[in-house]
């Protein structure tokens, strides 16, 4: 994907030429190889450099979308123009990817807009701003430059040893606990998934929320995705963090086994994995065998555990976010510290 850089710094210059208030010049720091991404709701691109508000004349749809509310917020919020996201994905051009998102009306749009930028965690991707002079308003994010650890499992041949694995687990844990525990309304993400865990060059994994994070709720028709949705949801209509954890827990088998959530002949990496724990009473023979080592079979089948248990039908025996990324860390910590031996699980 070319640099953008070029009409984005005249778009700067542009805006400076016509005196904007101090208040509105204010910018986020800038560096060489930051590079950020647009996600609109079907549209993304590439951009260097966010200012926070922009002078403009308010056009109907920057009105209908809740305009006047967000310039309200007191959190960091770009809101950027038509013109402006135009020379951004110069004029979304097929050098920017769709990107598929969750449409909201609009008095819950500014309402998820508000909870995403207040949501700071390493582990959450950074919502920056969104452009509302459009029909359906455009979502801004920061831009993850090495992909989605579902193409890491499963398109990349690139060599993942247990500690990456691990600490990708323990990021992505550490990120949902976050939405949690976020106060005063219980949250949740609605649709975790390896395609939703986006992974910096480091592979720090970074939870996306292209479709706003959701409170707890009922609803006629849940949304999700194959292989992840929670079948009680299904049945209950309720979208609830016990969804989340269901879905966290499809996450953890993929990561151990490195199989799709349904691979072969549509086969059900849930099923297949439960059917092999409750015959054999471990996993070992669903395990990646890149991994599936003598050294390492303990903690594989202590993940394989937790795994089971954020997919026990009973919502009530799941375990909550808090206390699996606790129990992935203490994974990681005694493999640092003992590397053989049991796991020093919580009572």
């Amino acid at each position: 994907m070319e640099d953008v850089a070029e009409p984005l710094e005249k778009l700067d210059q542009d805006q400076s030429q016509q005196g904007q208030d101090k208040e509105e010049q204010r910018s986020l720091s800038r560096s060489q190889d930051t590079k950020q991404k647009v996600i609109r709701q079907g549209i993304s691109g590439l951009f260097h450099k966010l200012n926070i508000f922009s002078t403009r004349k308010p056009c109907s749809q920057y009105i209908r979308n809740g305009g006047r509310v967000l310039e309200n917020f007191s959190g960091d919020l770009k809101i950027f123009t038509a013109n402006e996201m135009k020379e951004i994905t110069k004029d979304y051009s097929e050098d920017c990817p769709s990107v598929t998102v969750h449409e909201a009306a609009h008095d819950i749009f500014t309402e998820g807009v508000d909870i995403n930028i207040r949501m700071a965690h390493k582990n959450i991707l950074c919502l920056v701003g969104c452009c509302l002079e459009v029909d359906g308003p455009m979502l801004v994010y920061y831009f993850v430059d090495n992909s989605s650890l579902k193409d890491i499992l499963h398109v990349s041949k690139q060599e993942l040893p247990l500690d990456l694995r691990l600490d990708i687990a323990i990021g992505s844990a550490e990120g949902l606990r976050q939405i949690h525990l976020y106060t005063p309304r219980t949250l949740c993400h609605g649709d975790i998934k390896t395609d939703n865990i986006l992974l910096t060059e480091m592979l720090t994994p970074k939870l996306s929320c292209f479709g706003l994070l959701k409170e707890q709720h009922f609803s006629t028709t849940v949304v999700g995705s194959i292989g992840y949705t929670d079948p009680i949801s299904l049945i209950t209509g309720f979208l609830t963090q016990k969804s989340d954890l269901y879905s966290f827990g499809v996450v953890l088998l993929e990561i151990i086994t490195r199989k799709r959530s349904i691979y072969g002949e549509n086969c059900s990496l849930v099923l297949e994995f439960s059917k092999v724990y409750e015959t054999e009473r471990r996993g070992k023979s669903m395990f990646d065998k890149e991994i599936a080592t003598e050294e390492n079979m303990i903690w594989l089948e202590q993940i394989g555990k937790l795994a089971t248990e954020c997919l026990k039908e009973d919502v009530g025996h799941r375990p909550d976010m808090t206390d699996i990324a606790e129990r992935l860390m203490i994974i990681r910590r005694d493999r640092e510290t003992k590397g053989e031996g049991e796991a020093n699980w919580p009572s």
